[in-house]
C-alpha cells in the first residue's frame, strides 16, 4: 500500500512544530517516501547559526516519542538533518 505523502508531512509537520517550540529551532524541509508499512522521513531543521549535532538528536528523540505515541504513520524510518545534509536526486 502506498503512502500518502500529504497526510505524513502534515502529521510530522505538527509534531516538528510542537518539538521545536521555545527552541531557535527551525523547520526546513520534510520529504516522505516508501510505503505504509515501510515509510522513510527525513526532517531537515536548521537554526540562525547553524545546527549542532545535538540539536538534531534532540529533534530525532523527541519527535520519535510523538510518532511512537501517534502511531498513524505504522513502521518508518527516521532521519533528522541539516540542509547541508541534502542529497541531491537525478
Amino acid at each position: 500500500m502506498r503512502l500518502n505523502k500529504s497526510e505524513v508531512i502534515a502529521k510530522v509537520r505538527s509534531l516538528v512544530e510542537r518539538v521545536i517550540e521555545d527552541t531557535d529551532i527551525f523547520l526546513v524541509d520534510i520529504e516522505a517516501h516508501g510505503t505504509v508499512n515501510n515509510a522513510y522521513i527525513r526532517v531537515f531543521v536548521d537554526t540562525p547559526n547553524r545546527i549542532t549535532l545535538d540539536q538534531c538528536v534532540y529533534v530525532s528523540r523527541e519527535l520519535k516519542k510523538y510518532l511512537d505515541m501517534d502511531n498513524s504513520i505504522g513502521n518508518y524510518t527516521l532521519e533528522v538533518s541539516s540542509p547541508g545534509g541534502r542529497k541531491r536526486r537525478y
